[in-house]
């Protein structure tokens, strides 16, 4: 009643190679603003496996980018639309912030651990993105407008042809 071992039964196969190298996963983002602009985000998240949580990192979660792209939608989409587009803009770091912070306590139970998480690019909707660039070209052309202007005022400096100055005239 003795059972053979055969030497292959005492290998271990290799079930999952895991990188312990810093990945970065791209994720894009679209939302709505506060003032009804639909802005599309670049979201890079660099993360990790946890050096002591490998075990975890490969039998608790089944695809790590799909888990952290769909944390990453839910962190922007529950932030943007309390900002106005402008904010959205000026803050890309507290939208940065409060992804990381989302991800962070919700990969570190599958064995990940967050590095850092970038908000590369802010892209509004392209009519939003074409009437801002009306306004900027008009507000451009303004200024070209009064700058001319200044210069024909400058320019002749209070002076009337032939370099008279006003109520100045000759013989009188």
């Amino acid at each position: 009643w003795s059972s053979d071992v055969c030497s292959s039964d005492l290998i271990d196969r290799v079930a999952h190679r895991v990188s312990l190298r810093v990945l970065q996963a791209a994720i894009q983002v679209d939302s709505k603003s506060k003032d009804n602009v639909f802005v599309d985000l670049s979201i890079a998240v660099q993360y990790q496996v946890k050096e002591d949580a490998i075990r975890d990192a490969v039998y608790r979660l089944t695809d790590p980018q799909a888990q952290l792209e769909a944390y990453v939608l839910d962190a922007v989409r529950a932030r943007v639309p309390s900002m106005d587009l402008v904010q959205v803009f000026e803050d890309k770091e507290s939208i940065a912030a409060a992804v990381d912070s989302e991800l962070s306590a919700r990969m570190e139970q599958y064995g990940y651990t967050i590095v850092n998480v970038l908000v590369n690019d802010v892209i509004p909707d392209q009519r939003v993105r074409d009437a801002m660039n009306e306004v900027q070209a008009a507000t451009r052309e303004r200024e070209h407008g009064l700058d001319r202007l200044g210069r024909v005022v400058l320019g002749e400096g209070g002076r009337g042809r032939g370099g008279e100055a006003a109520g100045d005239h000759h013989g009188e």
